[in-house]
């Protein structure tokens, strides 16, 4: 059979492809992707959408509950949007815009849409392929839409084939997600406990200080020496709180200008009382540096894990070598960019050569 389409297109060729390409194909949004490109290229079909009606998860957007989903919510409104989604329900079938009423016409091609196309498994709708003009303009024919029906039978089998693995997926990217939140509580924890030995101290040197002072109120160079002594004090606690507060700034994607210099001067405040425990000095070869647009909490968090990480690597006696220097590095695209190199080295005894190559795995 062959249908014409700005010169014309073999059908059956047409449908080996998208047969080809959704046997393939294991990952739900690639198979997407692949039938919308298709469509463009093959067809020269202006826009192609494609709606989910139901995730993985088994939320949605949703058949019941009489939305499209959630790739098209936003172009109707609530009211035609369910009146639209009514006829495509009850019909199960290709709706062409010439089917429909007036007004429900003129709602699909407000926003260029000519076609719907579902997707069908176990009388349900799995997925809605949505359809926009051709290229040459010209009507869609009966051809077009027995395509239409070939290509949305295989994509409704594919979907159902691909669901479980989308279902394990979403479930290993939960798990991924909750054990990258309990290491990060996990250091956090340490931490706190240094941070409080780290308060503590100057909480007694101040309360030291005030004893000092009532106890020399008549010497005037003893209190004010005292008193210097408290206020400085004061100033390290100060110093703490801001770093502290700047580390769980929950803003994230915030960007801002900072210095990597300064981001690792608070890592070390930080990692302070563990380092002092441990016996662990820090030797920074820091040059000046261009400030750089990021997340400071981000980055913070990041340098920090790595800084905790040669702590557990040293355990007890060692030394932690941070650097700063002007280099350049080579982007996505493989173009040469300027850029600031941070370099962290440890004494500890490093990755055994059994987990080198494990240690990018998230468990």
């Amino acid at each position: 059979v062959v249908a014409l389409l700005k010169g014309g297109y073999d059908y059956q060729e047409i449908l080996f492809k998208f047969t080809k390409m959704l046997g393939g194909t294991v990952e739900k949004d690639a198979l997407l992707e692949n039938v919308k490109r298709l469509f463009r290229e093959e067809l020269e079909i202006v826009d192609v959408l494609i709606c989910m009606p139901r995730d993985v998860e088994g939320e949605s957007c949703d058949a019941e509950e009489g939305q499209l989903c959630e790739g098209i919510k936003s172009v109707f409104s609530k009211e035609d949007e369910d009146a639209l989604f009514k006829i495509f329900k009850e019909k199960k079938e290709i709706v062409y815009t010439g089917e429909l009423d007036e007004k429900n016409r003129g709602l699909m091609e407000s926003v260029g849409f000519e076609v719907f196309v579902p997707c069908i498994t176990q009388g349900q709708i799995v997925a809605s392929i949505i359809f926009g003009s051709k290229l040459s303009e010209d009507a869609y024919t009966e051809e077009d839409f027995e395509l239409f029906r070939a290509v949305s039978a295989q994509m409704s089998v594919a979907l159902k084939r691909i669901d479980p693995y989308e279902r394990v997926k979403a479930d290993y990217k939960k798990s991924l997600a909750a054990a990258e939140s309990i290491a990060q509580q996990a250091a956090y924890a340490t931490l706190t406990r240094g941070i409080a030995h780290e308060i503590n101290n100057p909480l007694g040197m101040i309360l030291s200080g005030v004893e000092l002072i009532q106890d020399n109120i008549e010497n005037q160079e003893s209190v004010v020496e005292y008193s210097e002594m408290v206020s400085t004090t004061i100033d390290r606690l100060f110093e703490i709180a801001d770093t502290l507060l700047r580390y769980g700034d929950a803003s994230e994607g915030r960007q801002e200008s900072l210095s990597i210099n300064y981001i690792l001067d608070d890592v070390i405040l930080m990692a302070g009382a563990e380092l002092k425990k441990r016996n662990i000095s820090v030797v920074k070869n820091f040059v000046v540096v261009p400030r750089i647009k990021g997340n400071s909490s981000a980055l913070t968090q990041a340098f920090l894990n790595m800084v905790i990480n040669a702590i557990q690597a040293i355990d007890s006696v060692g030394t932690i070598n941070l650097t700063t220097e002007v280099g350049t590095f080579f982007d996505r695209r493989g173009e040469e960019k300027e850029g600031i190199r941070g370099e962290l080295r440890d004494t500890g005894g490093g990755v055994s050569a059994d987990k080198i190559g494990k240690i990018f795995d998230p468990f």
